[in-house]
């Protein structure tokens, strides 16, 4: 009971609430930032042209032709710059999902899921030599499926929303370091002992 309480709390301040919203969060840490993006797999169609069947599912030669499209597509997007210098990602992985999905930090076991529900889970990651001091993100993935992103921004402290629009100038998501933020342990070299034999 324990865990599901939890598990509701968690969607909760995530907000996954709608199945056909595209999400943005990002997870900002001493020497990463982890971009999780959740969007619905039929919003991509229309910028990409995924190759699929006439069938009503998404099988896994589908999902696996899909994955490598949309892993370009957002590894090429919304540009992310931090301490004012642009930031290439890492695509960590591109998942899909059918409206079961709770939570995709966790890999899901491959499967056909139906291609008017399915959803694609993206992580993207930045790897930091430093605690970032400011953040932007600008969304330019938007199309005609998708005029708006729910954004959070989680690292220490309170968790920033935001509501990204592709109309007006809404489109760009900004944190600056708190000044609470606890600093890293600084990092220490470590000798090299070479071991001798008697």
């Amino acid at each position: 009971e324990r865990q599901q309480w939890q598990d509701r709390e968690k969607q909760a301040l995530l907000g996954i609430t709608n199945y056909s919203r595209v999400y943005s969060f990002l997870y900002i840490e001493d020497f990463e930032v982890r971009h999780e993006i959740l969007v619905p797999y039929l919003s991509l169609d229309e910028d990409l042209l995924l190759a699929r069947d006439d069938d009503p599912l998404l099988d896994l030669t589908e999902q696996d032709l899909a994955r490598k499209q949309i892993e370009g597509y957002f590894a090429s997007g919304n540009p992310l710059r931090i301490d004012g210098k642009p930031c290439k990602p890492i695509v960590q992985r591109c998942d899909f999902y059918g409206l079961d999905m709770t939570d995709f930090a966790n890999a899901s076991k491959r499967r056909v899921v139906p291609v008017s529900n399915a959803r694609v889970a993206l992580i993207l990651t930045y790897r930091l030599d430093e605690t970032p001091q400011l953040l932007e993100l600008t969304w330019n993935r938007f199309n005609n499926s998708v005029w708006s992103v729910s954004a959070a921004v989680m690292g220490q402290g309170k968790p920033q929303r935001e509501n990204l629009s592709r109309l007006g100038e809404r489109n760009v998501l900004k944190w600056e370091r708190p000044e609470d933020w606890r600093s890293p342990n600084p990092i220490t070299s470590v000798t090299d002992r070479k071991s001798t034999r008697l």
